[in-house]
């Protein structure tokens, strides 16, 4: 689903750690975590290095691979709503 461009650039970075290539990305990032997930703290890690436009949002109620009622729903909401405001 990631675009060959998007690759060309991630790949550019001879970045040391993922926050590092976050810090460095020139494309707007959304980054969407669950409440109750194990990489809460390393999403807040990544969308405090990454520049503008960027956007975090914590699924309430959501574990790691959100199967809880409703939230996988509210991902793919989320992920939707991003695409279409960035996607031209």
């Amino acid at each position: 689903m990631l675009s060959g461009e998007f690759v060309d650039e991630w790949e550019k970075f001879n970045a040391k750690n993922e926050l590092d290539i976050v810090s460095k990305l020139e494309k707007p990032i959304k980054i969407i975590a669950a409440k109750k997930g194990i990489l809460l703290k390393g999403s807040r890690a990544y969308y405090k290095a990454a520049k503008e436009p960027k956007e975090l949002t914590i699924i309430n109620g959501a574990t790691h691979c959100f199967d809880e009622e409703g939230t996988e729903t509210e991902l793919l909401k989320e992920t939707l709503s991003w695409i279409k405001k960035y996607s031209k």
